[in-house]
């Protein structure tokens, strides 16, 4: 299911800024999107997309079509506005989709914080070489 999006801000959390990964949205929308956590795809007009971490506004007041993302996800996408903000609310226009299983291991592979996508990769790499050394080691006891 596609979300609409028409107004943005950055957080009003600061914990939410050392995440990195997070796009918090109204409460009804978190269902559609797979749940709590869940990574979402969040694309502008253009087709420009990053991905981020599903999070429930909880008690903060944020109108059903906005979002709160941090300052790299608007410089990735290219989304601030000229206009002047409406109650710290910038216009723009992004469209949020679930992510499915690819771009989720995408966005752990591309995650902008080094801290989490090195360990990300040095474990796909070997979960990959891994899976080389099984699949070899089948075929060499069923060759004989």
């Amino acid at each position: 299911m596609k979300i609409s999006i028409k107004q943005q801000k950055t957080y009003s959390r600061e914990l939410d800024e050392q995440a990195f990964s997070v796009v918090r949205l109204r409460n009804e929308h978190i269902p559609r999107l797979g749940g709590t956590g869940c990574w979402v795809k969040i694309c502008n007009a253009k087709g420009k997309a990053i991905y981020r971490m599903a999070k429930g506004a909880g008690a903060i007041d944020i109108p059903v079509d906005a979002l709160e993302l941090d300052y790299e996800g608007f410089r990735a996408l290219n989304s601030w506005s000229k206009e002047k903000p409406v109650d710290g609310l910038y216009p723009c226009i992004l469209f949020i989709t679930k992510a499915n299983r690819l771009e989720a291991l995408k966005a752990h592979w591309f995650h902008p914080n080094l801290a989490y996508s090195v360990p990300m990769r040095l474990g796909y790499i070997g979960l990959g070489l891994g899976l080389i050394g099984f699949v070899m080691s089948a075929v060499s006891l069923v060759r004989g």
